[in-house]
């Protein structure tokens, strides 16, 4: 078998030679039973006794002939007249595995992959594979499915219990299906994205501790939002109608759709839905990956690759920006109908990070940005400064992000324009203060092409410090004035105007705050093209005085 593993895939089999042994098996089976037979008893501890049934939660009496739930004081209930619920006390077990399951497979899976990365970059064994016949596709494959082979093992040593106490609680086996589907879909987007920021971040960071600092954030991140995040929406749309008790909380009143698609109502919907999105999302990841693994310093997507990543997320946005809620009807029927729910926070929490993340993967780096300068003054003849700018990935990144914040812009304006009625009491303007969180993007964006085009070896630290500054402190800064009321409303939207809060600026001061957003652009953007026309000038200078000697 393991030949036919090798035949299939070398790289995946290097990987499971070196973890899965006898001695990793066993360990990971005993602390897989140690930890289910530990769950077990903690759930029989919490059945009732007669000595302690009182308010417990799986304690049923008899009540005018019918089983009823929950027992008290005033019900009179004797010690040997009550009943155990049997089957909430199992979909309860049952639930402990949906909350536990996703946690052991995706955290340690994540933190497993970076630290291997980092291991085979400190060996330096990762530049031994990048020179084997095999494709990029293939190892990085063969790494997702082999590093995190015990963390399989242990799940897989899971699923018989988990199968026995889903029956035992009268939940179909079709949501365990499901449930498993999910889980691995997810996975392997995370995992597919953890890999891809591994190769990002040792390329960004060059100190061993700052890149490890950065991945235990990294799985920090992972376990806090993404894992939730993940298991919320498939409770909310695509378990919906599987389980009679979501897995976080209890139902909302609101049904999920996208545009007028109905996702939470249908359980087919549901699942094309979620693993369409997760097979495009990861199809975009992969396409990171292959380039990153063969070019490191190279960036992370083509600029040509990146519009059609910002269209399709902002469709994605768009779409789920619309969603049902009840509508009290005069008939006895409640009626659902799509309506938008965010006008203003959701676009510009959206957009910030989406171009935060765009931003740091097209900004190239000096080295790359002063090969661009320096070939296009020795091209002839030169090709278009506008086709470089916004086709070259070497080139500065500033204009395809002011493409992609404009084919943003344009389909949110387009959407908030045909006519649907939106749920909002007043007169700010949405549609302004979209633009305006665009325009302190655009912001960003060319503070980090400033930062790092400078000559200064902590580049990357200093955008990073700078960006944060200008999100942060301006906010914190108001907060602090408001308390004593220190501060006026036109220069607290004036301090806000770099900040990502802009939706707690007044009407009055979107017209000034957005002109003085055009004026720092427009003034950094001018250092930018002084900077590089240094950077070009003085990179031949350097090479002809090598080379007059010579001649």
């Amino acid at each position: 078998m393991l030949d036919h593993i090798g035949n299939l895939n070398p790289q995946l089999l290097r990987e499971l030679k070196g973890r899965l042994t006898w001695r990793n098996i066993l360990a990971v089976i005993a602390i897989s039973i140690v930890a289910q037979i530990l769950m077990f008893l903690w759930f029989y501890s919490q059945l009732p006794t007669e000595a302690n049934y009182l308010y417990n939660l799986y304690c049923m009496r008899v009540q005018d002939g019918a089983m009823t739930l929950g027992c008290s004081d005033y019900d009179s209930i004797s010690p040997k007249s009550f009943t155990i619920n049997w089957q909430l006390w199992w979909e309860h077990f049952a639930q402990t595995f949906y909350i536990c399951i996703p946690f052991l497979l995706m955290v340690p899976g994540t933190y497993f992959l970076l630290s291997d990365l980092q291991n085979e970059e400190r060996h330096g064994t990762l530049d031994f594979v990048r020179l084997s016949p095999q494709s990029a596709s293939s190892i990085l494959l063969g790494k997702i499915l082999g590093v995190p082979i015990l963390i399989y093992c242990a799940i897989a040593s899971l699923i018989p219990f988990h199968l026995f106490t889903i029956s035992k609680a009268g939940i179909p086996l079709s949501f365990l299906f499901s449930f498993y589907l999910m889980m691995a879909a997810g996975s392997f987007l995370v995992f597919s994205f953890t890999m891809l920021f591994g190769f990002f971040s040792k390329s960004v960071l060059k100190r061993s501790a700052q890149a490890l600092g950065v991945a235990i954030l990294y799985v920090l991140l992972v376990g806090a939002i993404f894992v939730p995040g993940y298991m919320i929406w498939n409770s909310e749309t695509v378990w919906r109608t599987l389980l009679s008790e979501p897995i976080f909380y209890a139902y909302s009143d609101s049904r999920w759709f996208w545009f007028s698609l109905p996702i939470s109502e249908n359980v087919t919907i549901a699942h094309l839905f979620t693993l369409l999105n997760v097979v495009i999302l990861s199809g975009w990841v992969w396409q990171g990956l292959t380039r990153c693994f063969h070019q490191p310093s190279a960036t992370i997507l083509k600029k040509r690759q990146s519009y059609g990543l910002v269209f399709y997320l902002q469709c994605l946005g768009l779409g789920l920006n619309f969603q049902a809620y009840t509508v009290q009807a005069y008939t006895v029927k409640e009626q659902y109908r799509p309506e938008a729910f965010g006008t203003v926070m959701l676009p510009i929490v959206l957009n910030f990070l989406i171009f935060l993340t765009l931003i740091a993967i097209l900004s190239p780096q000096r080295q790359s940005v002063m090969d661009w300068a320096r070939y296009r003054r020795t091209q002839s003849p030169r090709s278009s400064l506008i086709k470089d700018l916004l086709f070259q990935d070497q080139s500065p990144a500033e204009l395809a992000i002011f493409v992609n914040l404009a084919i943003a812009g344009v389909l949110w304006f387009c959407v908030s324009w045909l006519g649907y009625q939106r749920i909002w009491s007043g007169t700010k303007p949405d549609s302004i203060l979209v633009l305006l969180s665009l325009t302190v993007i655009a912001l960003y964006a060319s503070v980090v092409q400033w930062a790092i085009i400078q000559k200064t070896r902590k580049r990357n630290f200093i955008a990073i410090a700078l960006i944060a500054i200008l999100m942060f402190i301006p906010p914190a800064l108001v907060t602090l004035l408001s308390f004593r009321e220190l501060i006026s409303t036109p220069l607290r939207d004036f301090v806000l105007l770099t900040s990502p809060f802009l939706w707690t600026i007044t009407p009055v001061s979107v017209l000034s705050a957005l002109l003085c957003q055009l004026s720092l652009i427009t003034g950094i953007n001018a250092l930018i093209i002084r900077q590089v026309r240094q950077i070009g000038a003085s990179e031949m200078k350097d090479r002809f005085a090598t080379l007059k000697p010579s001649s």
